[in-house]
């Protein structure tokens, strides 16, 4: 067998390798040889079955979700999705992840990118909410790292706040804190109130494109979506308004 020459010319890497050899006291050739055959032997041990099928779970996910958001069943995929979807798994697993943290991460990832992630890229075109475009369009994956960061930001209530009620982040996060400033059975009950309100106000804003743009600053409404819990006879003027609204948008639209 051939043997291998390496030369190194980067002053940092080469100051980092002595570093790390005088601690371990290995020559540069046996701590670089050590840290490879480690390598090697974690990618060996990836778990190839479950990686499979976790790629699957994430596939299942994306579905589930696009039906959900949109109404319709999710766009077909070439095997170029699935590639690198199991990429991405692969790599996580192989970072030290297991595969409830990988299969945590990703379901955030993906909910957060169809429901939340404006879908523009930087010269202001719509692109597709597909697989292949959050795990690979960007490079070094961006799109799906700044899905994850942006999903982690929010604590899971509020996080499955918006992903059951279809609310804004914003919107969420008001709602949960009114929850926990409710107090007497009274405030519970406007509070439980205000969330059907919020419920509705989701299933009117799925027609936005045919709502003026102040629509949430109504007068009507506007109210709902202030840090302070209105009185109760506003949270039934907002609800009987905002159905009046639904059954319009339904009968010329179609629901959703």
């Amino acid at each position: 067998m051939t043997p291998l020459n390496l030369e190194i010319y980067d002053e940092q890497l080469i100051a980092f390798i002595r570093t790390q050899t005088e601690k371990s006291k290995e020559s540069p050739l046996q701590y670089i040889t050590r840290l490879i055959q480690s390598d090697i032997s974690h990618q060996r041990e990836l778990p190839i079955e479950d990686a499979i099928s976790l790629t699957q779970s994430i596939f299942s996910i994306y579905a589930e979700e696009y039906k959900k958001r949109f109404g319709v069943e999710a766009p077909y995929e070439n095997g170029e999705a699935r590639k690198v979807v199991g990429q991405t798994v692969a790599e996580m697993l192989r970072s030290g992840l297991n595969l409830e943290q990988v299969q945590e991460k990703l379901s955030h990832a993906v909910s957060w990118y169809l429901n939340f992630h404006e879908n523009q890229d930087s010269n202001g075109q719509n692109y597709p909410y597909g697989l292949k475009y959050l795990f690979s369009k960007t490079n070094n994956s961006w799109l799906l790292r700044s899905c994850i960061e942006s999903s982690y930001k929010l604590n899971d209530k509020v996080f499955r706040l918006m992903q059951s009620s279809g609310l804004s982040r914003e919107e969420a996060i008001r709602s949960v804190r009114r929850g926990d400033r409710a107090g007497s059975q009274v405030q519970e009950s406007k509070v439980a109130r205000l969330d059907d309100a919020l419920k509705i106000y989701a299933k009117v804003r799925k027609f936005r494109e045919f709502l003026p743009k102040d629509f949430k600053f109504l007068p009507q409404i506007d109210l709902l979506f202030k840090s302070e819990t209105p009185d109760e006879k506003y949270i039934t003027e907002a609800v009987d308004f905002l159905k009046k609204v639904l059954v319009v948008m339904e009968k010329k639209h179609g629901e959703r």
